[in-house]
């Protein structure tokens, strides 16, 4: 009885080409963060934003422009919410970077997890691979730009 009512591991957590991909997409993603600073003009006007938001405590509220604002307001909501004011905005850029690079490996993990209901596990993971070692992903995944969000939730 005792046995039965034991919860078995989801086989998902325990398939090892999901653990496989999402080592070769750490391998892949983690030399390309950018440490220090933005790599586009876009992101620059995000970070900006972002940084005056958090600074004024205003958010959406401040008379500042900013980029993009009606097509993703949830990634200027995300860090007017979740970075405290009182950390130094020094490490604002170095957060939103580290934080695409999760999005882009939790996208590779959820495609292959998707994928993995319809098709063969092996095709799966063969998939995933290579949308995982595509330009647009480790692009998405090495800054700090709304895209990298969406393409995780997609």
């Amino acid at each position: 009885m005792l046995l039965e009512s034991r919860r078995r591991p989801s086989p998902l957590l325990s398939d090892w080409r999901l653990c496989a991909l999402v080592v070769l997409a750490l391998v892949a993603y983690v030399p390309l963060v950018m440490h220090s600073g933005v790599t586009e003009p876009d992101s620059a006007k995000i970070l900006w934003a972002t940084a005056r938001g958090i600074q004024t405590g205003d958010g959406f509220a401040i008379d500042t422009p900013m980029y993009g604002r009606q097509k993703n307001p949830g990634y200027y909501y995300l860090f007017f919410r979740l970075y405290p004011p009182s950390w130094s905005l020094e490490w604002l850029h170095t957060v939103m970077n580290w934080t695409n690079a999760a999005a882009g490996l939790l996208a590779v993990a959820l495609l292959y997890a998707v994928l993995r209901r319809l098709v063969p596990p092996n095709a799966a993971l063969l998939v995933s691979i290579v949308f995982a070692l595509t330009p647009v992903e480790w692009d998405l995944s090495g800054y700090g730009h709304p895209l990298g969000l969406a393409l995780c939730v997609m």
